[in-house]
C-alpha cells in the first residue's frame, strides 16, 4: 500500500507538470484531465507522508470538488441514467446517514448529564452564528435569490460527524462535540426550517413544513434507524419484544 502510495505521488508531480503546461497553452484537453489526475493522486500520495496523512479526508473532498467543477455532466447523467432522480437522491443520502448514524450510540446523548451548558452554548451557536454569517455573506457580496438561499441553508443545516473527526485531531473536548452533534442532528427538522425561512424568507419562498418532512426522511428516519440497531445489538429478549409490539402493533 506505501508503494502504491508513493506511485500516486509521482503521478501527481506528473500531472501537476502537465497542468502547468495546459494551463499556459490555454488546451483544455490538456489541462482539465490533469487537474483531476492529480486531484486524486494527491489524495491518494500523502498517505505516503506521515506529517500530511491526517489531510487525507480534506484532500478527497478538494477531489470532489475539482472534479464536479471541470466535468460537471458526468456526475448529472449516465447515459440514459439520471443521477438527478430525486429518489435516487434519497436514498443516497439515507444510506450516507444511516452509515454515519451506526458511528452513534445512544450512549452519546450521556455527555448531556456532565456538559448541559457547554451543550447549550454550542447548539444556540450552531442554529445562530452560522446562518447569521451566511446571511451576511449574502449581503456583503450581493449574491442572486437562490444562491443566498442555499447559503442560508447551509449555514442553518446541523454539523455532521466531520466536526467530530476534526475535534479528535485537535484533541479538544470529543465528549462534547459528540453530544451537540447529536442533539443537532435531532432537531434539525425544526431548526434548520424555521432559521432558513427567518433568514431566507425574503428572498425564496420557503414550504415550513414541506422542508421539515424532507429533513426527517432524510435525517431522523435513517438515524433513528441506526440507534435502533444500536439498541438491539445488546436488548434483552425483553427488549426485542417491545420493539416488536410497536413496529406492528
Amino acid at each position: 500500500m506505501i508503494t502504491l502510495r508513493k506511485i500516486c505521488l509521482g503521478i501527481a508531480g506528473l500531472s501537476l507538470l502537465l497542468l502547468l503546461v495546459g494551463l499556459l497553452l490555454g488546451d483544455l484537453a490538456i489541462w482539465q484531465p490533469a487537474a483531476v489526475s492529480a486531484a486524486v493522486a494527491i489524495a491518494i500520495g500523502i498517505g505516503a507522508i506521515p506529517a500530511l496523512k491526517g489531510y487525507q479526508y480534506t484532500a478527497w473532498i478538494l477531489t470532489a470538488v475539482v472534479a464536479g467543477m471541470i466535468y460537471p455532466a458526468a456526475f448529472l447523467s449516465w447515459g440514459d441514467f439520471d443521477l438527478r432522480n430525486k429518489w435516487l437522491i434519497l436514498i443516497v443520502v439515507q444510506l450516507v446517514m444511516f452509515g454515519m448514524g451506526i458511528q452513534m450510540s445512544l450512549r452519546d446523548f450521556s455527555g448531556l448529564a456532565t456538559s448541559g451548558r457547554g451543550v447549550l452554548i454550542g447548539l444556540v451557536s450552531q442554529f445562530t452564528i452560522m446562518p447569521l454569517i451566511g446571511f451576511l455573506l449574502t449581503k456583503i457580496f450581493h449574491f442572486d435569490p437562490e444562491i443566498a438561499a442555499g447559503i442560508i441553508l447551509l449555514g442553518a443545516c446541523s454539523s455532521g460527524l466531520a466536526s467530530n473527526v476534526m475535534v479528535y485531531i485537535a484533541r479538544a473536548n470529543l465528549v462534547l462535540s459528540v453530544t451537540v452533534t447529536a442533539i443537532a442532528t435531532l432537531i434539525a427538522p425544526f431548526m434548520t426550517p424555521f432559521m432558513t425561512k427567518l433568514f431566507a424568507g425574503t428572498m425564496i419562498e420557503i414550504k415550513f413544513i414541506n422542508m421539515m418532512m424532507e429533513i426527517i426522511k432524510i435525517v431522523i428516519v435513517p438515524i433513528g434507524a441506526a440507534l435502533l440497531h444500536d439498541y438491539l445489538k445488546k436488548a434483552s429478549p425483553k427488549g426485542w419484544r417491545t420493539v416488536q409490539l410497536i413496529a406492528f402493533g
